[in-house]
C-alpha cells in the first residue's frame, strides 16, 4: 500500500494548527449532560456570575442546620403556647365548675320529697334538691369546702361572696362580715364585684348593731357622682342615719339622691326613696310616671 492509502482502523490525524475536537460525555441515564470544566486560561479571572452562584450554594448548605434549629425552636414555642393557653382555659373551666356548685345549691336548691321525685328516674333533676334545710345547708358547705381546697384561688375568692351571703341568711353575721372582709383583702377594692362585698360588710355590721361602722363602710361605697351602685349606697346611708336619730342628715342624703337620680326616672332605690320623701318632704316627690292615670269615671264621680 502507498502512503496515500489509509488503514480503515486508523483514526484521522488532526491537521497541523487545528485543535483537536472536544470529546463529549455520553448522556447519563437521567438524560443530564455533565459539563466538563474547562481550565482557566492563564491570567483570566473566573466568571463573576458563576462564582456568585457557587458561593450562594455553599452558604445555603452551611445554613441548613441553623435553619432547622430555628424552625424547631419556633415549632416548640408555638406548641408550648397552645398548651399553656389550653391549660389556662381548662383551669378556668374547672374553677368555674367548682364555683357553680355552691352557687347552684344556694340560689336554686329546693326542699322537696327527693324519694318521690327520683322514683323511676335515672337522670338527675334539673335543679338541686334536698330533703330538708339541714341537708341543703350541708350540700352548700360541702361544695364550698371543695372549692376552697381546690387550689383555684380566683374562683375561691369569688366563693367568699357566696359564703358571706349564705352566712347572712343563716344569721351568722360575724362569719358573714369575715367572709366579705377576706374577699376585699384577696380580690382588692378595685375588683368589679367589690361593691357587693362592701355592701355585705355594711349590712353585716348593721345586723350586729354597729351602725356607725356600717355608715363608715357605706362611705367607701358611695364613691363619686356617677359611680356604679352609688344610688343604692346613698339609700342605705340615709336610712342608717335615720336609725341613728340624725333626721336632718338623712333628709340631706335623700335630697342628694333625688338630685342625682331624678325620682321620675329609673334607679336602684327609687321606690324606697320616694316612700321616705313622701313622708319627710312631699314637695320633693314628683308624680310617678309608672302609676296608671285615673279613669274618666273616677274624675266625674258617681
Amino acid at each position: 500500500m502507498t502512503d496515500e492509502k489509509r488503514n480503515d482502523d486508523e483514526e484521522p490525524k488532526a491537521d497541523a494548527g487545528t485543535a483537536a475536537p472536544e470529546r463529549m460525555d455520553l448522556p447519563k441515564w437521567t438524560r443530564a449532560r455533565v459539563k466538563r470544566v474547562q481550565p482557566e486560561s492563564a491570567g483570566e479571572s473566573p466568571d463573576a456570575f458563576q462564582q456568585g452562584v457557587r458561593d450562594a450554594g455553599r452558604t445555603a448548605v452551611r445554613r441548613v442546620p441553623l435553619v432547622a434549629v430555628v424552625v424547631a425552636l419556633l415549632a416548640a414555642s408555638v406548641a408550648g403556647g397552645i398548651w399553656w393557653t389550653r391549660s389556662r382555659a381548662e383551669d378556668k373551666a374547672e374553677g368555674t365548675r367548682l364555683l357553680a356548685q355552691p352557687v347552684a345549691w344556694r340560689s336554686r336548691g329546693r326542699i322537696i320529697d327527693v324519694d318521690l321525685v327520683m322514683k323511676g328516674r335515672t337522670r338527675p333533676p334539673p335543679i338541686p334538691i334536698a330533703r330538708d334545710q339541714v341537708e341543703l345547708d350541708r350540700n352548700v358547705d360541702t361544695a364550698m369546702a371543695a372549692l376552697e381546697g381546690s387550689g383555684h384561688d380566683k374562683a375561691a375568692a369569688l366563693g367568699l361572696l357566696v359564703r358571706g351571703a349564705t352566712q347572712m341568711e343563716r344569721g351568722d353575721f360575724v362569719a358573714a362580715q369575715a367572709a366579705y372582709d377576706e374577699f376585699l383583702v384577696k380580690a382588692g377594692s378595685g375588683h368589679e364585684l367589690a361593691f357587693a362585698a362592701l355592701e355585705g360588710t355594711a349590712l353585716a355590721r348593721e345586723a350586729q348593731g354597729d351602725l356607725d361602722g356600717a355608715t363608715a363602710q357605706l362611705d367607701k361605697l358611695t364613691g363619686a357622682v356617677g359611680d356604679f351602685y352609688r344610688d343604692q349606697a346613698l339609700w342605705h346611708k340615709a336610712r342608717l342615719l335615720e336609725r341613728l336619730g340624725r333626721g336632718d342628715d338623712a333628709l340631706a342624703v335623700y335630697k342628694q339622691y333625688a338630685t342625682e337620680y331624678p325620682l321620675d326616672k329609673a334607679s336602684l332605690a327609687r321606690a324606697q326613696v320616694r316612700e321616705r320623701l313622701t313622708e319627710l318632704d312631699p314637695s320633693l316627690v314628683p308624680a310617678d310616671p309608672d302609676e296608671p292615670m285615673p279613669g274618666l269615671s273616677s274624675l266625674l264621680g258617681p
